[in-house]
Parts: structure tokens; C-alpha cells; sequence
């Protein structure tokens, strides 16, 4: 699963940019499945820029004075989540909900306690920012994002087990989409939980839905290991053009994604456990394992964040 942009510190939006776009006509509750959802990936995706201008430092809001303390905070405390964290806590104990720089805190507060594991505190601290900014789309990706990892990192992922947390989680990426739906992590998010679930139609439909959002070759990728993962296990014909972006031969540079397998890798190793493991479990693996030939994996510290 992909981390939540939790440097989009000042409200800036975290999809393709430009204009607001239109809403979706769904969402991926009510997206189709199977077959003629899958055939709904040449609608026209709106014009903007790659999705990696979402990760640049926006301009400084007027109550720039915050910002440049949380910025001091964050420098002191390079390389200790905790250290940022208390230094954070306090900052934002002295800081009016009405400065546009409080939300922004809030979520680089969420993302050190989840890199302490401190997963309740950070899901808590997401959902204040959200109180103060409901329509950040970033907010609401960053939420679904930890309530995930709470089940893997924190409880421990269980086929069968308590579904309150992930049902939670897909309800907060539907808000993130209902709000900018050019938001690529909150779509492959839906569909990966949804593989999870075991609702591999949904996970099928919203595989077909996203096409048109998908602009980097990063992003294409990951899409097709996960449209194509659910695909095996439902037991449907994968066709050439799904699996167009696994089957290429790799070319170097290997495009660059933060997309976290392990999940995936849990996933198939408790499938593998059951006593009726789904006859498409070898082929989803093999998918798998073509998606790392072709991608490079790159951590949070790897690249500079």
C-alpha cells in the first residue's frame, strides 16, 4: 500500500493538480465488476501534471511564522520520530485550529507515531486534522492509509478476522475520491483492500474504473499487478492488455514506486494456509513476482522523506 501524502502539509491538494475536477459519476462501492467494468478504461482522464508535483513543498500561508516553527521542529529532529513527535505535540498544543498550518501538523504528528507503531494516536491525529479540514483529500487518503496498517503492522492481518478497521479504511478512500478523484494511491488502495476482502469483483470493477487516472508508468504498473492479482483469484481470463505493463521486457531505469508489497506478500502466505486456497493463487503469484522484475521498490527513507 502506498504511503499517504503526508507531506501535504498546508492544504495543498494531493492529486494531479490544475483545476478542480468533476466528480466520478462512482465511487468504488458502487463501481461495476468484472468484465464491462474492465471495459470502461478508455474514458478521457482530465488534463494534468504527473503525480509526482504533488510531493513538492507548497508556498508558505500567511500565518508563515507557524510554518517556519514547524519546519525548525522537523529539521532539529531529523531521524527521530519520537523527538518529532514531542517536539509536534507541543507545537500544536500552542497553535489555533483556525491557522491553516495546524492540519498540515497534525499529519506529519500521524505519520511519526505510525513510523513508532503508535498506530491509535495516529489514526487519532488524522481525524483531528480532518475536524479542521474536511475537504483535504490528503487527509482522508492518510486515514485510510493507517487504519490499513493498524491490521498488518499493529493487530496482524487475518483472512476472516475483524473487518471493522479495513471497512473503515475503504469508506475514508472513498471520501479522499468523492473529493478529487485524480488521487492514484486512494484508487489502487481500494483495489488491494478489496483483494483482501476477498471481493474480488469490486477489486475487478475499480481496477477497470482508475484506468483513465493512471499517467505515470510507476502507476500503470501497479495497477496492472493488482487489476491482474484479482483477476487470478476470481477465476477470470486475463486478457493481453492487463497484463501489458507485467509482460514488457524491463527496461532500465526501472520506473520508481513507494507502493509497499508486503501486504500482498502476507496476503498470499495466509491464502496458502487455508485448507482451500483459490486455484488462481500460483498464476497471482507469478503475477507477483513479474511486477518485481519490472519495478523498483523505494522506501520512505530512500527517498528523502
Amino acid at each position: 500500500m502506498k504511503r499517504p501524502f503526508f507531506r501535504n502539509w498546508f492544504g495543498g491538494r494531493p492529486g494531479r493538480g490544475g483545476d478542480e475536477p468533476a466528480r466520478p459519476d462512482e465511487t468504488p462501492e458502487t463501481a461495476g465488476d468484472g468484465e464491462e467494468a474492465r471495459r470502461g478504461m478508455d474514458a478521457a482522464a482530465p488534463e494534468s501534471p504527473p503525480a509526482e508535483a504533488c510531493r513538492k513543498r507548497p508556498a508558505l500561508p500567511p500565518d508563515s511564522e507557524a510554518a517556519l516553527t514547524l519546519l525548525r521542529i522537523e529539521a532539529e529532529n531529523e531521524g527521530d520520530p519520537a523527538g518529532f513527535a514531542r517536539g509536534l505535540s507541543l507545537f500544536l498544543a500552542e497553535l489555533d485550529d483556525r491557522s491553516r498550518v495546524k492540519p498540515g501538523a497534525l499529519s506529519l504528528l500521524a505519520h511519526a507515531l505510525g513510523r513508532l507503531g503508535r498506530w491509535d494516536e495516529a489514526i487519532a491525529a488524522v481525524e483531528r486534522a480532518i475536524a479542521i479540514e474536511p475537504d483535504n483529500p490528503a487527509l482522508h487518503l492518510n486515514l485510510g492509509a493507517y487504519l490499513a496498517w493498524k491490521v498488518f503492522y499493529g493487530e496482524g492481518f487475518r483472512i476472516g478476522g475483524d473487518r471493522g478497521l479495513i471497512d473503515r479504511s475503504l469508506c475514508a478512500y472513498r471520501a479522499c475520491l468523492q473529493k478529487d478523484p485524480t488521487v492514484v494511491s486512494a484508487w489502487l488502495n481500494t483495489i488491494e483492500t478489496r483483494i483482501w476482502l476477498f471481493d474480488w469483483d469490486q477489486a475487478i470493477g475499480t481496477y477497470g474504473q482508475c484506468g483513465p487516472f493512471m499517467e505515470t508508468p510507476a502507476d500503470r504498473l501497479v495497477r496492472a499487478w493488482l487489476g491482474s492479482i484479482a483477476l487470478a483469484l476470481a477465476g477470470e481470463e486475463i486478457l493481453p492488455e492487463d497484463r501489458a505493463p507485467l509482460d514488457a521486457p524491463p527496461i532500465p531505469p526501472l520506473p520508481r514506486t513507494s507502493y509497499d508489497v508486503n501486504q500482498i506478500e502476507r496476503f498470499f502466505e495466509e491464502l496458502a494456509r487455508r485448507p482451500d486456497p483459490p486455484r488462481g493463487l500460483p498464476l497471482a503469484r507469478e503475477i507477483h513476482r513479474s511486477f518485481l522484475a519490472r519495478v523498483q521498490i523505494v522506501t520512505a527513507d530512500k527517498e528523502g522523506d
